[in-house]
């Protein structure tokens, strides 16, 4: 507990020492407490005059070019008061006569240490832009779109959310590269990348996922919502014409995409499998004669025998309980449900009873989907939510023995 109290304390204390609040307060408490010690000390001299060179040169590497020159001119002007205060001081003349000396140096070093510091931090914001972005299309790379995924899984599933996911292929790109040659293969791939880019929202993500597979996040949205994008993204492709400085001039190349799309939490609860499904989704298209996109609709195993199994089903507001008419299949993800009244909520409290579990537990469930029948019963897909892991594992094996 102790360590934990002492490192949370040295990171705050980090956080302020790098703050630029701190550094501009102690940039110009020195000034201060330079100038007070130069009157009460009355030397004016080089031994303390310089110290501000000290001062600047911090101001300029913590806050760049701009902030190394103001510093350098303020310390200037001081210098220049404390001159003008002291007509008698014995070294005036000597004093004066360097002065043009004196502040070159103070704007000098006010400007190479801001132009490094600015220099300095330019190659670093292109180090890190270049560690996790694709140079040809502007796009992020592999490694951080995947990065991204697992952390919107995360957010998705403490928020219990929907999100989706696209894999992405240009049809028949070895043929213009073969036709054409590489780099204007080169130029097609980054004009596909930005009419992707151009046709998603804010908060969407495209990577390019390796050689012209490119992974579409959307948070927050469905599977139709997506297909909506995906529409959206193609009619817009059909308008462009691609075209090349390395083309003779009046070629342009027409471009088509195959996709394949799965969402979270419906098809596939971690990244590996979300993205496995998409790329299946996306050979499927290809084989079944590109320029189309495949949707995962459901993956789970589902079992039709119930037997031993008991299910109930609660309103969160009121704890009532809805008539369940019978079972129609289940899954370790989610149950398919008859019920006998129809309902608009679509959250609610749910208890499984398994056969060997000697407890019944509770969690989260959401209605995936709900239609009325012929009979007037409503046929209900629901979704469990944070079903515990030993419950889901119980699931999982009931399920597939079942289906054994």
């Amino acid at each position: 507990m102790k360590k934990a109290k002492l490192a949370i304390t040295k990171e705050k204390f980090s956080r302020i020492i790098f703050s630029k609040y701190f550094r501009f307060c102690f940039i110009l408490a020195g000034f201060i407490c330079l100038m007070v010690l130069r009157q009460s000390s009355k030397t004016f001299g080089v031994s303390l005059g310089y110290i501000y060179l000290v001062l600047i040169s911090l101001t300029g590497f913590w806050f760049g070019l701009k902030g190394g020159l103001i510093s350098a001119i303020f310390a200037g002007a001081i210098f220049l008061l404390e001159v003008e205060m002291h007509p008698y001081w014995p070294a005036r003349d000597l004093v004066l006569r360097g002065a043009a000396f004196r502040l070159s140096a103070y704007l000098l070093s006010g400007f190479i240490l801001g132009y490094v510091s600015e220099l300095q931090k330019k190659l670093s914001q292109e180090m890190e832009y270049s560690a996790y972005h694709d140079k040809l299309t502007g796009c992020v790379n592999y490694t951080w779109i995947v990065e991204f995924l697992e952390k919107e899984i995360a957010r998705s599933r403490r928020f219990i959310k929907e999100f989706s996911i696209i894999l992405i292929d240009i049809d028949h790109f070895k043929s213009i590269n073969d036709t054409y040659g590489h780099l204007v293969g080169n130029d097609a791939l980054a004009a596909f990348a930005k009419v992707i880019k151009d046709n998603l929202r804010n908060m969407d993500i495209v990577g390019r996922y390796g050689g012209e597979e490119f992974l579409i996040i959307l948070p927050e949205l469905g599977s139709n919502g997506a297909l909506e994008v995906l529409e959206r993204i193609r009619s817009k492709l059909s308008e462009a014409r691609i075209t090349s400085r390395h083309l003779k001039e009046g070629i342009n190349i027409s471009l088509q995409f195959s996709a394949g799309l799965a969402s979270f939490p419906y098809n596939a609860n971690n990244a590996g499998d979300l993205i496995k499904l998409a790329d299946d989704l996306l050979y499927q298209a290809k084989q079944k004669g590109r320029d189309k996109v495949l949707v995962e609709r459901r993956r789970c195993i589902r079992l039709k025998s119930t037997k031993g199994l008991k299910v109930e089903i609660f309103r969160l507001s009121d704890k009532e309980k809805l008539k369940i008419i019978s079972i129609e299949n289940i899954s370790e993800r989610g149950i398919l449900l008859l019920f006998s009244q129809d309902f608009t909520e679509e959250e609610f409290l749910c208890r499984i009873s398994l056969p060997g579990q000697d407890f019944t537990p509770e969690f989260t469930c959401n209605v995936a989907y709900k239609n009325k029948l012929e009979n007037g019963v409503y046929r209900a897909g629901i979704y469990f939510v944070d079903i515990p892991t030993y419950t889901r594992g119980t699931l999982f094996h009931f399920v597939h023995q079942g289906e054994s």
